[in-house]
């Protein structure tokens, strides 16, 4: 069986997310695949309606009630594009065996948002 993973990056609304974690689990099902997502998640800014924390573990449980693993992972330092990076490319290594990567289909607002990587380009992102 195929390994996919599906990579969010959390912001302040959970619902896209939930939407893009059913149409990536009904993908692989059509595609006789499994299913790993990965939720990236920095600290809320000051005033911030809905902590993006808060956002992480209601689509955890969301991905969880849908029989799928998931693991979130803090950014540290969200407004560092180079420690975005750091980040982005140590988690990409971790799941560079994934036969498909699937990272960040929503929205493209965030310094830690990267698109979808094929296994070998992520590989040449981690070499960099």
């Amino acid at each position: 069986m195929a390994e996919w993973a599906l990579v969010l990056t959390v912001g302040t609304t959970a619902d896209p997310l939930k939407k893009a974690v059913e149409e990536a689990k009904a993908e692989a099902e059509r595609e006789n695949a499994s299913l790993f997502v990965l939720l990236l998640y920095g600290r809320p800014l000051p005033n911030q309606d809905r902590d993006p924390f808060q956002v992480a573990a209601e689509v955890r449980q969301h991905a969880e009630n849908l029989g799928l693993k998931v693991k979130p992972c803090e950014i540290s330092e969200p407004e560092d594009l180079d420690v975005c990076l750091d980040e982005m490319r140590s988690l990409l290594q971790r799941i560079s065996n994934a036969d498909k990567v699937i990272v960040n289909y929503i929205h493209w607002r965030n310094k830690s948002d990267v698109r979808c990587y094929r296994p070998r380009s992520i590989n040449d992102l981690v070499r960099r």
